[in-house]
């Protein structure tokens, strides 16, 4: 038994070893005539590999825009996405942003266009590190939050209170094409949404793409922006915002008991600006082509008086004297 078990045994690996087993090689063939004619070993690694390039889902969405799609201009854009054309139904508008670095969120902010509770004109803005302003538009200046502290911003410049405000007005969303220098390189749609690409070189020579999804109305709905095929930063825009600022912020702008914060230029011309700063608040001044002085001989270089004992800031004047 035990040798015809053994005969057996030996027979089962003859025909394994027939069958080649355990090759990994392939064997191909071909023939003519039912005839055998050629006969080549290739190895598996020697297969070569068909690969079928998909389309990606953006690729497979993506349509022709019409003709007169693909004649918009930046120019329509960024005056569909003005503040007086936000405003012009009387609501709030929002605009986040996120940036990123290799693909990793670092760093995010929060821009508001719209009316506060009393209905007057209002900005704000917020960033991820803590930091806010929010625009008096009654008083020209702008209450500003730093590391917990609140302090108010003026721009004491002949105008340039209403410039920043202009600009912020304007160029929340978009910046204006005549100083940026965007221009569109393509137009398309994509899942029924009309998208812009844009190209901007900054100040630096750094180039960037931007990509905006846009409404029927050329609102901006959503926004991206690469550098060399990197995202750097994205943003969404919010209609009909509202803001909610802290109840600190609300407290200390609602207070009734304000200092006078005067700011004159003593160059004999009579410019005169007289604040109502909150008196919990020290005053920050923003000067582009002014120096700040104490004194109206302009010997001593301005800056913020101490807080009494109670805590309160007193009325002070600043003296502003151009520079030639």
């Amino acid at each position: 038994m035990k040798k015809l078990k053994y005969i057996v045994l030996l027979l089962l690996l003859v025909l394994i070893a027939l069958t080649g087993c355990g090759n990994d090689k392939v064997v191909l063939m071909t023939t003519e005539d039912n005839q055998v004619s050629d006969t080549k070993e290739i190895t598996e690694s020697e297969v070569p590999v068909v690969q079928i390039e998909d389309l990606t889902t953006e690729e497979k969405n993506r349509e022709e825009a019409t003709a007169e799609e693909k004649n918009i201009t930046i120019a329509q854009i960024y005056e569909a996405n003005s503040g007086d054309v936000f405003l012009k139904d009387g609501k709030g508008y929002s605009v986040n942003t996120i940036y990123y670095s290799h693909g990793t969120e670092v760093y995010s902010e929060l821009q508001y266009l719209g009316f506060d509770e009393y209905g007057m004109y209002m900005q704000a803005y917020e960033d991820s590190e803590g930091y806010v302003e929010v625009l008096d538009s009654g008083n020209l200046c702008w209450y500003i939050v730093r590391n917990g502290q609140v302090s108010t911003l003026i721009y004491p410049e002949n105008g340039m209170a209403d410039i920043m405000i202009d600009y912020s007005h304007n160029d929340m969303v978009i910046s204006d094409p005549a100083s940026s220098g965007e221009t569109i390189v393509d137009v398309y749609k994509l899942n029924g949404d009309l998208v812009v690409e844009t190209s901007l070189v900054s100040e630096f020579d750094e180039e960037y793409l931007n990509r905006y999804v846009l409404d029927e109305n050329y609102r901006i709905i959503t926004g991206e922006c690469y550098e060399e095929d990197e995202l750097i930063s994205s943003f969404w825009t919010t209609e009909n915002a509202v803001y909610n600022e802290s109840e600190e912020l609300t407290a200390i702008r609602s207070d009734l008991e304000k200092r006078l914060v005067t700011v004159s230029y003593p160059d004999g011309s009579g410019v005169e600006y007289i604040y109502q700063i909150p008196r919990q608040c020290p005053v920050e001044l923003k000067l582009f082509a002014s120096v700040a002085y104490a004194d109206e001989a302009c010997n001593t270089k301005w800056v913020e008086i101490n807080p009494m004992s109670d805590g309160f800031y007193a009325d002070e004047n600043i003296y502003v004297k151009k520079v030639n």
